[in-house]
């Protein structure tokens, strides 16, 4: 998959893990823009490799895993499962989750609130 090139300036960036079909990781970067969620995949990744990206509108929810490990679910009812490194993930949901407000309060809606699961 291809996604449009992110304009990482204001962009909030972690190294990070992603989860495919619960047993194959590919390792990367997860940035945090203004309006969305994205997982670059690094150069040295083996086998089915991929990009992601989540609109920050599409969060409706998410679940701490163990230690260091974020389940992010998304109103299509779907969900997508990322390993950051320790002490990242509780930045990484404030971060999330302050996006998500202003997204809705610069489109004047008012602010979903997130599912804890």
């Amino acid at each position: 998959m291809t996604i449009e090139p992110i304009n990482i300036e204001n962009a909030l960036h972690f190294s990070s893990s992603y989860y495919i079909n619960g047993w194959l990781t590919i390792s990367g970067k997860f940035y945090i823009t203004d309006d969305a969620l994205y997982f670059k995949h690094g150069k040295f990744n083996i086998g089915y490799v991929t990009d992601v990206k989540i609109n920050i509108c599409d969060v409706i929810g998410y679940k701490r895993i163990s230690t260091n490990n974020l389940r992010i679910y998304l109103s299509n009812g779907l969900s997508a499962k990322f390993k950051f490194f320790i002490g990242s993930r509780n930045k990484i949901i404030n971060a999330i989750e302050e996006r998500r407000r202003v997204y809705f309060e610069k489109r004047k809606q008012l602010v979903p609130l997130l599912q804890l699961m």
